[in-house]
């Protein structure tokens, strides 16, 4: 569902006014008190959010404590449950009774100017589409928006989105060039947030260029356009099935990072429903220099356990329970030995603190680390540029097809 004019639903609690609009006949000295809010306000969002909030509270619904814009309302059956998602001015609305789901559209379109858009078939430019027992997400319309936006709709596309072996002297020129690479960066991120995790290694290096605005960063995002003209109908896909884990991941790390001028190392982790879902996946350059390899991967094992934790409670707070332990795939002996091993910790006493946050979780119970060899390691598409045959199979992998 779509609420019409948002903003213009909430309440104000301060005393404002503004200047009287244009076409409006006022005299010189007047100026007009504003009795609600209206777009424009820093705190407009805010106050629709809590009118729109209470009309939930009111029906008998809580918010998620993990993420605010997520509503639930317990009926003590699944089936029967509804949930919200609120993005802005856009609800998603989740139950297994459409009787249910009438009555409650029809509360909600009492209480505001709301648009019914039925069964959801686009939701912030993501395509989405619903086939028997798989859900598929996709964003080819924005694709090939972006595509002619900077005229590459024609180009000839290619396999991977950046090249193995970037040049990382050309990149580092401070040579400017004139070219919208902020613009398309932007855009990317977007496409990668929302749909694409194969595009977040190349999202993530070019990003720390931007200040260069060089003809080499230029070239290699105009590559990665290459590649989503290719691409440009590759959608995420999510089946059921059966399953050991209900939720799943890899973690990765690139020791030393890819430039010589910076030697911060890259995490990389991917999280998984039913082993084949992809649901959560980030890169991200770590905040200090690892001095090996396995002090780089416990780093990153501290970003991925933290996800993992949120993701557990995110579950719960949606009524499933996760009995078990959350499995961690790591490729680094070395890092597994830390993390189970409380007697390894003067050997590592320089690491700061809050990476045995870890240690702790598997302690608890709460985390299991498994050992999976490079080949195998999801993870390692997220922390480097990777050769066609190895992208292309762990693309596969996270359920783009």
């Amino acid at each position: 569902m779509d609420v019409k004019t948002a903003f213009l639903n909430g309440i104000l609690k301060e005393e404002i006014y503004m200047k009287v609009p244009e076409g409006v006949t006022s005299k010189s000295n007047q100026v007009c008190k504003l009795n609600k809010a209206i777009y424009g306000l820093k705190q407009a969002a805010r106050c629709w959010f809590e009118v729109f909030e209470k009309s939930l509270v009111e029906k008998g619904f809580r918010s998620s404590s993990v993420d605010r814009c997520i509503y639930i309302l317990d009926r003590g059956n699944i089936s029967e449950n509804i949930y919200v998602v609120l993005y802005v001015d856009d609800l998603v609305i989740a139950t297994g009774n459409k009787e249910t789901m009438i009555n409650f559209k029809s509360y909600l379109m009492n209480k505001f100017r709301m648009t019914d858009l039925k069964e959801i078939r686009f939701f912030l430019g993501i395509k989405v589409e619903r086939i028997e027992d798989r859900i598929t997400l996709d964003q080819s319309t924005y694709i090939k928006t972006v595509l002619e936006k900077f005229n590459m709709h024609e180009s000839k596309a290619v396999s991977t989105p950046l090249l193995s072996k970037l040049n990382y002297v050309a990149l580092n020129s401070d040579e400017k060039y004139e070219a919208p690479c902020k613009n398309l960066i932007g855009c990317l991120m977007y496409i990668m947030i929302c749909t694409r995790p194969d595009l977040s290694v190349a999202v993530n290096i070019l990003s720390r260029y931007t200040n260069k605005n060089n003809q080499e960063l230029w070239q290699s995002l105009k590559r990665v356009l290459r590649y989503l003209k290719g691409s440009s109908n590759i959608k995420l896909n999510y089946t059921r099935g059966n399953y050991n884990d209900m939720i799943s991941g890899y973690v990765d790390a690139n020791w030393g990072g890819h430039d010589e001028n910076d030697r911060k190392s890259t995490t990389g982790y991917l999280f998984q429903l039913f082993e084949r879902c992809t649901i959560s996946w980030s890169t991200k350059r770590q905040s200090s220099t690892a001095a090996s390899s396995t002090e780089a991967e416990y780093m990153a094992l501290f970003e991925a356990v933290r996800e993992a934790i949120w993701l557990k409670s995110l579950a719960l707070r949606i009524n499933i329970n996760i009995s078990k332990p959350i499995v961690i795939y790591e490729d680094n002996n070395g890092c597994i030995s830390i993390a189970n091993n409380p007697g390894n910790h003067k050997r590592w006493k320089h690491i700061d603190i809050k990476y045995h946050f870890s240690r702790e979780q598997i302690e608890k119970n709460v985390i299991k680390l498994k050992f999976i060899c490079t080949e195998q390691q999801v993870a390692d598409v997220f922390t480097k540029p990777l050769p066609a045959t190895k992208f292309l199979e762990f693309r596969t992998r996270m359920g783009l097809q």
